[in-house]
């Protein structure tokens, strides 16, 4: 039963948090909005149109790449990335794997880091009720 009580807690806080993010997220874009249009009356009342079209698009941009997680590349350049993308992954591969003396380095490094986590841990064992 405790199982099936930690889904339905787990469902509500990711529930409360989906809707707080939305909130949000329309709030932030209504502010957009208005940016927006004071940056094209900005741009019609100054003469400086085409510094605030390239603003405008720069926004425009950037809400599509971090808030609606869209792409901005061309066709082309989409094509090129992934043709890329598995090259990329074998290149880091054979730099980080293939480097036997790094291997071995960062073996006894991460060993030598957690024993020494865990003879601090064990010599100063601090907990809550030491600290109030």
């Amino acid at each position: 039963m405790e199982f099936f009580e930690t889904n339905v807690e787990t469902i509500l806080i990711e529930y409360l948090s989906k809707n707080i993010e939305c909130t949000k997220l329309k709030d932030f874009m209504i502010g957009t909005r208005s940016l927006l249009f004071q940056l094209t009356l900005m741009g019609e009342e100054a003469g400086n149109s085409d510094i605030m079209k390239r603003e405008i698009q720069y926004i425009r941009d950037f809400l599509k790449v971090n808030v609606f997680n869209t792409t901005i590349k061309s066709e082309t350049g989409q094509v090129l990335t992934g043709a890329l993308a598995g090259i990329r992954s074998k290149v880091t591969l054979m730099n980080l794997g293939g480097n036997m003396i790094s291997f071995f380095r960062d073996v006894f490094q991460g060993f030598e880091e957690n024993f020494m986590r865990t003879v601090t841990k064990l010599n100063t064992d601090i907990d809550a009720k030491t600290l109030s």
